[in-house]
């Protein structure tokens, strides 16, 4: 009997050593600041996702008013995927310093296929009116003030149009040729020949045609 009151007896303590055990360790744990790892979340930026051009969201609408510049520019952008304000600005300057000067020198064939036919007429006849009356222009470029976007048309057809404002400063000086032979470059322009133009160009385009450049179809004078 006394025999069966000793394994009982040692089944108890074995039990509270159990117990007392888990205990220890669980107070242990709380002192060491042990936590279980947290599940790690992914944060998706969408703005990148849609830059890159990925598949897994939908395209942005176009939340600007109808009829704003901003609008117009979002259509254009739907129908020529790699239109940019930024580099469409650039060339147009680029084209704005072409045509002035080889115009301003009277180098017309140059610009040809930059211009539409009916540009080309109203260059090549003001330069022919010049010419008839024995008369040139010294020529010097200053800077730009302005060059922005005015406004945009896109018809039915895909074609574009684009305005850009230009505010320049420049020298220039129609004279006389039997003048210019003695004076035969810009540099003899000075700052009192330094004036301020402002010009509306029209810039238009084929969409449909990935081949076809932005042309200048109008010159406007403001």
């Amino acid at each position: 009997m006394s025999f069966i009151t000793s394994n009982i007896e040692i089944l108890i303590l074995i039990i509270i050593i159990i117990v007392l055990f888990f205990m220890f360790i669980r107070v242990l744990g709380k002192k060491i600041g042990y936590k279980e790892p947290e599940k790690t979340v992914q944060h998706v930026n969408l703005d990148t996702l849609y830059n890159k051009g990925e598949a897994l969201i939908e395209k942005k609408e176009n939340i600007y008013p109808e009829g704003s510049l901003q609008y117009k520019i979002h259509k254009i952008s739907e129908a020529q995927t790699n239109f940019n304000v930024k580099s469409f600005i650039e060339q147009s300057k680029k084209a704005f310093l072409l045509i002035t000067e080889k115009f301003n020198k009277g180098e017309l064939e140059d610009i040809k296929p930059f211009v539409s036919d009916n540009i080309f007429n109203i260059l090549h006849s003001n330069r022919q009116e010049l010419t008839n009356q024995n008369k040139s222009i010294l020529f010097r470029f200053d800077t730009f003030l302005i060059a922005d976007i005015y406004d945009i048309n896109l018809d039915e057809n895909k074609i574009a149009t684009i305005k850009v404002k230009f505010v320049t400063r420049q020298m220039k000086k129609i004279i006389q040729k039997s003048i210019i032979n003695k004076k035969t470059n810009s540099e003899d322009l000075s700052h009192k020949d330094l004036s301020q133009y402002t010009d509306m160009w029209v810039f238009t385009k084929n969409l449909k045609d990935n081949v076809s450049i932005w042309k200048l179809e109008k010159i406007l004078s403001v």
